[in-house]
């Protein structure tokens, strides 16, 4: 019976091994190169990334390793991706330009780090080619490109998930190697320290629910699942144990306990408490499919080719099976949660992507024949040129539009597409333009490669793919975290600000402010989850104090009285930062020599004219 799909696989390590490992060190370098590009000149944005950097800044700051906190405990995640950052900071600088680097070097580690684990993970399925086209594909997707670069905690859970069924790929694949299963547990453990207990959930429903469709279940008892589970909670166990210790719901004390496991895991899954339920099923797989470009289309065809062959008797295929039950757990689980994200099924890019390259791979080898794919590749010219036609023709339509709407019309008269040509917008368009062009550059060079080996055709694909992220990442990129941050407010803190001011902040939460202002001023922001509690707190700063609008509506409701007077100190869309103070006092003058070091910025990008300071 043959359980490769009809194509044979030779093993990983046929291939020479001086040539395995240079192309893993070059693999590692074009991946650090995308994942770091552009990190030191990107703002951190509101709310994720500036809450994540600001619980680790404070770790650093304060010597307190163990309790995560925000204005107070904060019991979202575990702490190992704030250890991370906050080690981060401790090497590069946690309050000068090397602050916004730091803080993304752990993302893009750990975007590397599953780049490789999925190498690891295809080349024990099938090959070194495969995991080469693997590693290649993974890297190049929209997802894992966004993962690498932004402040989250997800690409580390899908690297330790990656490497988890890695080692049980080993153990399955060679009864000789059985040992292999212990080594599933680590990764395990480390996951539930980042992300909590979908770490141990994925795997462990992944690999039941593929030995029992394999008829497989007496295989249980030889993943010493006892001893598997000692090894995680010796690793995660006693922070959990701690903070259980530190915080148990006693009078006036959250429990930590409820908190964590039911109100950050549980209630999420069931209700809509934390108010992400927002998100529809069209939304969360259009995200899907866009974390997976530019491969969407030849993973979808993959995944439907081997969804259907998987199962059949005369193949047997439990590579693909294992991969398409991993894919479809994710994508189900997170379809069937009250609280859906449009990234929650990120997870499954590691098997579709695999899938997608074994795809490739057979393709080229022996499962179509020369004349279908002589065919296809005919369709590159002409699919090149209509792609370089449309490009120039939406170039001269959106341009033209654009020059009108600046020059001779009133904002508002058109869409906010053509609008952003000018503003804040405008990075659609010209990654628009990026990628037509990308697209058409590959399907010349495809055409150009007519019947050489699959390898060069696969690195041309991915090869533009990383250029365009590349070119992103340091001309776009920043330009749209600038304006989700308040990184270009700092400088007017510190210069209209006297030491002791209030700085208030409402209603969404704005997390940056604190963390760039760390350590100086950040014991002086509040934030404020409503417009109410902004009235509320009114009284207690009679004086001057700073308040952050983070809406319009918000800065028209404000409730001043004829004793005080307002002056906006610098703006951006919707977000105003004010100076309040009685009108009896000093006028409002910079603060000299009070101006740290703050990293540069477009303050150009989306920012309107500001409203000089009320004398």
């Amino acid at each position: 019976m043959n359980d490769n799909g009809g194509v044979k696989y030779p093993s990983p390590f046929e291939e020479p091994l001086a040539q395995r490992a240079l192309q893993v060190a070059l693999l590692t370098i074009v991946a650090m190169v995308v994942f770091l590009s552009g990190a030191g000149r990107t703002a951190l944005t509101d709310p994720d990334e500036g809450r994540y950097a600001l619980v680790a800044k404070r770790m650093l700051l304060t010597g307190e390793w163990l309790v995560p906190q925000t204005d107070g405990p904060y019991f979202d995640k575990p702490p190992l991706y704030f250890w991370l950052t906050a080690a981060s900071f401790k090497l590069f600088g946690a309050t000068d330009f090397g602050v916004d680097f730091a803080a993304r070097l752990v993302p893009a580690a750990g975007a590397v780090l599953a780049v490789l684990a999925t190498y690891l993970l295809a080349a024990a399925l099938f090959n070194h080619l495969v995991a080469m086209i693997s590693a290649g594909t993974l890297l190049s997707t929209a997802a894992m490109i966004g993962l690498g670069k932004f402040v989250r905690m997800d690409v580390y859970l899908i690297a330790f998930v990656t490497l988890a069924m890695w080692a049980f790929i080993k153990g399955y694949s060679d009864p000789q190697r059985r040992r292999w299963f212990i080594l599933m547990y680590p990764p395990i453990a480390l996951g539930v320290l980042t992300k909590g207990p979908i770490a141990l959930l994925i795997p462990a429903a992944v690999i039941l629910l593929f030995l029992l469709l394999q008829r497989r279940l007496g295989l249980i008892w030889r993943l010493k699942i006892i001893l598997g589970l000692a090894v995680v909670i010796a690793i995660a166990g006693p922070w959990f144990l701690y903070m259980a210790r530190e915080f148990p719901g006693e009078p006036g004390q959250p429990n930590f306990l409820r908190e964590f496991f039911y109100s950050q895991h549980v209630e999420r899954f069931n209700s809509d408490k934390h108010g992400h339920a927002d998100g529809s099923l069209i939304e969360y797989f259009s995200g899907l499919a866009v974390g997976l470009l530019p491969w969407t289309g030849l993973i979808a065809v993959a995944a439907a080719r081997r969804f259907r062959s998987a199962w059949r008797r005369d193949e047997n295929d439990w590579r693909s099976q294992f991969l398409l039950i991993w894919a479809i757990f994710v994508v189900a689980f997170f379809a069937f949660s009250q609280t859906k994200l449009w990234h929650y099924g990120f997870p499954a890019i590691v098997p579709l992507a695999i899938i997608g390259a074994r795809y490739m791979y057979d393709y080229w080898q022996s499962d179509f024949p020369a004349r279908r794919r002589e065919t296809s590749l005919q369709w590159a010219y002409p699919l090149a040129a209509a792609a370089s036609g449309l490009m120039v023709a939406l170039l001269i339509a959106f341009a033209g539009l654009s020059i009108y709407v600046h020059f001779w019309a009133n904002w508002g008269e058109l869409p906010p597409l053509f609008e952003g040509f000018w503003g804040i917008y405008g990075w659609i368009i010209r990654a628009f333009y990026r990628l037509i062009g990308a697209a058409a550059l590959g399907l010349v060079l495809l055409s150009l490669l007519r019947g050489r080996q699959l390898e060069r055709v696969a690195w041309v694909a991915a090869a533009v793919t990383l250029l365009v992220a590349v070119d992103l990442s340091y001309n776009e990129i920043p330009k749209i975290a600038d304006v989700h941050s308040t990184r270009r407010l700092t400088s007017s803190v510190y210069k209209y600000s006297q030491p002791d001011d209030p700085i208030l902040i409402s209603p969404e939460q704005r997390w940056s402010l604190p963390f760039y202002l760390s350590p100086v001023r950040e014991k002086d922001v509040r934030q404020l989850d409503h417009l109410g509690e902004f009235t509320g707190t009114w009284s207690e700063f009679p004086g001057r104090m700073m308040y952050l609008a983070n809406d319009s509506d918000a800065f028209k409701q404000i409730p001043i009285d004829t004793e005080h007077r307002i002056a906006v100190l610098n703006q951006f869309q919707d977000v105003r930062l004010m100076l309040i103070q009685p009108k009896a006092a000093a006028p409002v003058v910079p603060q000299p020599g009070a101006l740290p070091a703050i990293p540069p910025v477009d303050t150009n990008v989306g920012l309107e004219p500001q409203t000089p300071p009320t004398p």
